[in-house]
């Protein structure tokens, strides 16, 4: 893997067979180590709370808009 691959990423996301179990936004600074003899795939990373707030805050804003939408589609 190469660390530039991740340059840009802001979201980490582990899927598990249930559908998604961890979701960070802000992400930076990624790093995975792999332990234990291969055993063990473990991630490392930072928060940067500015992104983190302005990401939840855009999910927000669109999720007002939907339902707004959606309100005023059903009054008709």
């Amino acid at each position: 893997m190469d660390k530039k691959e991740f340059e840009d990423v802001t979201r980490l996301e582990v899927i598990g067979p249930n559908g998604r179990e961890v979701v960070s936004y802000g992400v930076t600074n990624l790093n995975f180590s792999v332990q234990d003899n291969g055993k063990t795939l473990k991630v490392f990373y930072d928060i940067d709370d500015d992104l983190a707030n302005t990401v939840h805050q855009n999910i927000l804003q669109g999720l007002v808009k939907y339902i707004d939408n959606d309100s005023s589609s059903r009054e008709d």
